[in-house]
């Protein structure tokens, strides 16, 4: 219709439209187009990332923590981390997110001190981010994996947590395809 050739019609997968539509779209075969199809390239950052949760969390049965890439003055303190080597925030939204992290340490630890009220044993690790000034616009930031195995003290076998430790950090290697355990 002349009505629509002003208003509808401006580019030209418009026209083809138009004329698919008055041919009829039933009489156009079904085909797929003829272009290259590459798998894409594996990203093995993430592949490992995936591999070590599986290991962790159904392997090994840690529970996998989430937390923010801050922490306060007091947890830098806590941790025994040296307050110099953290990049300060200048427009914090908190004081509890005032240093960005330059280690998982800090957060595992309050998650703990938060769990053992309810928990007896915990098994928690967290992958995530650690940031260092080395850039000259912005901090380096790298991927590191934190892990703990911790025991209420008045739970009877709590000697042996050395032990649960130093086992579930050597399966994990192996499981992982650490070359130390090839």
């Amino acid at each position: 219709p002349s009505f629509r050739a002003t208003k509808d019609i401006s580019i030209e997968d418009d026209i083809i439209e138009e004329i698919g539509r008055i041919y009829g779209y039933e009489k156009i075969p079904a085909a797929l187009p003829h272009l290259p199809i590459n798998l894409p390239e594996e990203n093995s950052e993430r592949y490992h990332k995936h591999r070590a949760r599986d290991i962790l969390s159904y392997g090994l049965g840690f529970a996998e923590t989430y937390n923010y890439s801050f922490y306060s003055e007091k947890d830098v303190k806590n941790a025994h981390l040296p307050e110099n080597a953290h990049l300060k925030l200048l427009n914090y939204l908190s004081a509890e997110q005032s240093n960005l992290r330059i280690s998982l340490l800090p957060n595992i630890l309050k998650n703990i001190q938060q769990n053992l009220r309810f928990f007896n044993a915990l098994k928690l690790y967290e992958i995530g981010h650690i940031y260092s000034e080395k850039q000259e616009y912005f901090p380096q930031e790298e991927k590191w994996i934190c892990g703990a195995v911790v025991r209420n003290f008045k739970n009877k076998n709590s000697e042996n947590i050395f032990l649960d430790a130093k086992g579930a950090l050597e399966e994990f290697l192996k499981k992982i395809g650490s070359k130390a355990y090839e």
